[in-house]
């Protein structure tokens, strides 16, 4: 039930065809100031912090977004970071893309293809924490040009645990593969996913590597994979690896499942978005 064409899986409100376009690109960088937008979590643990302006207006409509974070970590110390994108007038603003996970980020990418944002849409981003007033260096990057038939206008996250601004925990397996850990059911179709990941409690974290592993299934015992991603941890800062996204249509009310292998059974967080 989850292989249809495109055709087929275009439907529903928020998806429609656009025509081709030229590729362009916009971002909040410029080449007197190159280093992003700093984004500081409220003065409250777990709390969300004001909005801070990324870009004041979009140049064109557009199909994709990127957005990186650097800057979140500190020596041996733990270092959740949960970051919302929003569209709107400052007080007005609407969250599009909700908690991002740039925990103990030195730097971590996501990119969401697909996702229509229209010309002369302002963008923002806010934070929350673990540890109060925490920033992180925050760049966006964006597709104005076609890049997938089915757009949507939000994304739907599954797995965040906002109470303590980390993702769900899921136990790696010691050079091989730990069990499947359910992390949400979808509320929407989908057309793609990304992934994040985060330590959890652990402040130390060892170098190391994680594969992780997404899928779907009726429960753990029969999962089909949809997806590999790659992270690494180096200084107690986490960065992520390609791939990027995971291509895999899914209609709603569908059980998402992820798993992790490292060299430990030390237990980190997942998140995964859906467009």
């Amino acid at each position: 039930m989850h292989g249809f064409t495109s055709d087929k899986f275009i439907r529903g409100l928020t998806q429609t065809r656009v025509p081709a376009a030229p590729t362009a690109t916009q971002t909040n960088l410029a080449a007197g100031s190159r280093s992003g937008t700093t984004v500081t979590a409220d003065a409250s643990t777990h709390t969300k912090g004001l909005y801070t302006e990324i870009i004041a207006s979009l140049s064109n409509d557009t199909y994709g977004l990127w957005i990186t974070a650097s800057g979140v970590f500190s020596p041996n110390s733990l270092r959740n970071f949960l970051v919302d994108v929003a569209l709107g007038a400052a007080a007005s603003e609407v969250d599009i893309i909700p908690n991002i996970d740039f925990s103990a980020a030195g730097t971590k990418v996501y990119y969401f293809p697909g996702l229509f944002l229209a010309a002369g849409t302002r963008i923002s981003c806010r934070a929350q924490s673990n540890v109060t007033v925490q920033a992180g260096s925050i760049s966006i990057f964006l597709d104005q040009g076609l890049r997938h038939d089915v757009v949507q206008t939000t994304v739907i996250t599954y797995g965040a645990d906002t109470a303590n601004s980390r993702g769900t925990s899921v136990t790696p397996g010691s050079g091989a593969f730990g069990s499947w850990t359910e992390i949400g059911t979808t509320s929407r179709d989908h057309n793609i996913f990304l992934t994040g990941l985060d330590a959890l409690a652990t402040a130390s974290i060892a170098d190391q590597e994680w594969l992780m592993e997404i899928g779907y299934g009726s429960n753990s015992g029969a999962v089909t994979t949809i997806g590999s991603f790659k992270f690494k941890s180096l200084g107690t800062s986490i960065y992520n690896f390609g791939p990027v996204v995971a291509y895999a249509p899914t209609i709603s009310g569908t059980k998402l499942f992820a798993r992790i292998a490292t060299a430990n059974t030390t237990a980190v967080g997942i998140i995964i978005h859906g467009t």
